[in-house]
């Protein structure tokens, strides 16, 4: 029976691995088709109307003008095989200013069409040393025929053309310029080859998944392994500046470095100051993507010797997040620029210190998990968790440091040990650093309610406990977002604010005489004061909204003079226009509802890579479906332990607190003239989904019978993986 377990085991493990390498190798045939072999052209002489016969010993030579400081691939020339098939080798160099041979090319005569360009690779790309302005180079073409009947021609112009790039340097010595295409871009095998490398690098992922899920290695080492080796693939997958707003959290971390490196980060005009070989890549937009940023990307990677002084100045926008956010990032870009990196090398250091953070804070929750372990490694290796973590990315530490304070929140309330000062120090040092992260998510610091207060040693420690947790976050929080919740709030009576504000704060010093006194209460004076109290809240509520409504409306004139050239309106859904234009604003909501919300969980399971809005890709649907499938199972798999109803309601609150201040955050930016929440991303309840799926899970009517804890945990590593797998066909096709 042993023995047959045995069998059973290693079969299933043989089919794993065989299916793992036919995905493997399957997409790096669509990889090789998408990627290899591409070619841009720039045309230098477009003008022909001679043939000029090559003498096969001599050749023909032909000056022409390139940029100094870019690279060239080859040239195409129209040749002339004077209708037949010639055989023979046709012979193509390249001759730098000085008169040395830079580069060269051959091919197979036979090869050479009539009256048809041919592309003529180099061996080796030629790029100058120089960094601007035009160099004059050479290039000789000549060939070597098999019989006397075989020869060739170029196609060129009658003398100079006039305005044509290749023509600045003169002509050939037969009177006439050639029709030349220069090879401007050109991406080979890099990429098919660079993908071998990552496929060997996910296929030890996957086996050592499976085996650490058999021999039942603790999760959060799986993780950590596992989680390193996809990240990984995420970081060296995604082109530069692709992620969401990379260009300007790249920003942001380019900044941190050099403040911590004791440069300066901007001048006086705001520009960010930069390494000479850094400048030219970084925009104030998403960056370009494709093939050809591969080949770049496979091609600097590994170059050294850059300068470290920051010598060029681009005008680029920050964040405008906590900086320290960005320390993971900010090392990476240090050790990269200290190396002497070029840039796609100082990025990918950034984005691996990024995902070095994340996997630290990932695997420190999942010890700390006191149940639902599977739950929280899949949202922690699901592509869109790891896309982030792989990228540069405030979202990188916010997400990291909500799963930490939710598992260490959990683990206190519903652990075996009382909560000791270590337990209370990592509470409060995880919510100071998670209450100024994003504003929206300051909420989340509510969880350390659900804590019952049994697991203090009295009730004064449990007050002092939590006093402590949301002082440490509020303090944090209103430092970096006073004047935005201020901006907000520009045309709503302050009045109504500041006395929202008192009145607040006398209900929280009141408290604990509220509670001895609730106490005292017996049963029915204890329900005569709850409803007293709720009537007490819907009046408050009430007038605290008539006085928030009054203020200045915007006039028709005003709204049509707000338009910009765009279309777009210069007014947004201020708190004051929000609360005096509730029916437009609850039908905004709806419509956004209807026609994003299948985007929105595409975008929360990370089926949309790169920036959505830009790219506008998705992955295979089956794909799509199979992580929603994954995610549902892990929140249903059944637990050894259930929330209370009053943790899960209390939970369910801050859910919907959170998505309400997401959503209100959005609405702050959207012109009042859109038809759908403008910004309004999937992505932004990643903190929250580890929460989701546990309220999921609390339902009675529709659960797994049996754990299936490792077939969740293999699957999840699995799809996650091809969700990377088919994240680099569609970047490597476009």
């Amino acid at each position: 029976m042993r023995n047959a377990h045995r069998i059973r085991r290693l079969a299933a493990f043989a089919v794993f691995v065989l299916a793992a390498l036919f995905c493997l190798y399957w997409a790096g045939r669509l990889v090789a088709a998408g990627a290899d072999d591409r070619r841009e052209y720039l045309i230098l002489n477009d003008e022909y109307s001679r043939i000029l016969e090559v003498d096969p010993a001599q050749g023909l030579t032909q000056p022409f003008s390139w940029p100094a400081g870019s690279p060239l691939y080859g040239l195409r020339l129209d040749v002339a095989a004077f209708g037949r098939v010639n055989r023979g080798v046709a012979h193509l160099e390249l001759y730098d200013p000085a008169g040395n041979l830079a580069a060269s090319a051959s091919c197979d005569m036979t090869e050479l069409l009539d009256n048809t360009f041919y592309g003529f690779v180099f061996e080796k790309a030629y790029c100058s040393p120089k960094a601007e302005g035009d160099e004059a180079l050479t290039l000789r073409f000549w060939y070597e025929p098999e019989t006397g009947e075989d020869r060739l021609g170029l196609w060129a112009s009658e003398g100079v053309p006039a305005g044509q790039a290749g023509a600045r340097q003169g002509q050939t010595e037969l009177g006439g310029t050639l029709a030349i295409q220069a090879l401007s871009g050109y991406t080979g095998t890099l990429v098919s080859d660079a993908y071998r490398w990552l496929a060997a690098g996910l296929a030890v992922m996957l086996v050592a998944g499976w085996l650490c899920v058999a021999k039942k290695i603790p999760l959060h080492r799986t993780f950590c392994l596992c989680g390193a080796l996809l990240g990984l693939g995420f970081a060296v997958v995604l082109p530069p500046l692709c992620g969401p707003d990379e260009y300007a959290h790249g920003a942001s971390a380019y900044a941190l470095a050099s403040r911590l490196g004791g440069q300066p980060a901007y001048n006086e005009a705001g520009e960010l100051y930069m390494r000479a070989c850094d400048a030219p890549y970084m925009t104030d937009e998403t960056g370009p993507s494709g093939a050809f940023v591969y080949a770049d990307w496979l091609r600097q990677l590994g170059q050294g010797g850059n300068s470290s002084q920051l010598t060029e100045t681009v005008s680029v926008r920050s964040s405008g997040s906590a900086s320290y956010l960005y320390l993971p990032s900010a090392l990476g870009v240090m050790a990269g620029r200290a190396l002497g990196l070029s840039f796609y090398g100082v990025w990918l250091l950034g984005r691996l210190g990024s995902l070095a953070a994340y996997l630290a804070l990932g695997t420190w929750a999942l010890r700390r998990m006191p149940f639902g372990k599977t739950l929280l490694f899949t949202a922690l290796i699901l592509p869109s968790t790891l896309g982030l973590a792989a990228s540069f990315s405030a979202d990188t530490l916010v997400i990291g440091l909500s799963f930490a304070f939710t598992a260490l929140c959990l683990g206190c309330a519903y652990g075996q040990r009382p909560v000791g000062w270590r337990q209370v120090l990592e509470l409060v040092v995880l919510a100071a650093l998670l209450g100024p992260g994003k504003a929206v998510y300051i909420l989340l610091v509510g969880l350390v309610f659900i804590i019952p207060a049994e697991k203090f040693p009295s009730p004064r420690r449990s007050a002092l406990v939590r006093c402590l947790v949301l002082a440490a976050s509020l303090a944090g929080w209103l430092v970096y977002n006073l004047e935005y919740v201020r901006y907000i709030l520009r045309d709503v009576n302050e009045w109504a604010v500041w006395g929202g504000i008192v009145l607040l704060a006398a209900l929280a010093a009141a408290l604990p005489w509220l509670v001895r006194l609730w106490r005292g209460l017996g049963a029915r004076p204890r329900r005569l004061a709850l409803g007293g109290a709720a009537l007490l809240v819907v009046l408050a509520a009430a007038v605290g909204l008539y006085a928030l409504r009054l203020g200045g409306n915007l006039t028709p004139q005003q709204l049509a003079e707000g338009i910009q050239p765009n279309g777009d309106s210069i007014y947004t859904y201020s708190v004051g226009y929000t609360l005096r234009h509730l029916p437009q604003v609850a039908k905004l909501l709806v419509d956004t509802g209807i026609q994003q919300g299948n985007y929105w969980l595409s975008q929360l399971l990370g089926a949309c890579p790169g920036e959505p809005i830009v790219h506008q890709l998705e992955l295979n649907g089956l794909l799509t479906l199979g992580l929603f499938c994954l995610v549902v199972l892990a929140s249903l798999s059944p637990g050894p332990k259930r929330l209370p109803v009053r943790a899960a309601w209390g939970i369910g609150g801050l859910c919907l607190g959170v998505a309400a201040l997401v959503t209100a955050a959005c609405l702050t930016w959207t012109p009042v003239n859109y038809q759908v929440i403008f910004g309004l991303q999937g992505r932004y309840l990643l903190p929250l989904l580890p929460l989701l799926m546990l309220l999921l899970g609390q339902n009675r009517w529709l659960t797994l019978t049996r754990p299936r804890e490792g077939v969740l945990q293999v699957g999840g590593l699995c799809l996650s993986c091809l969700a990377l797998l088919d994240t680099l066909c569609l970047f490597a096709a476009l």
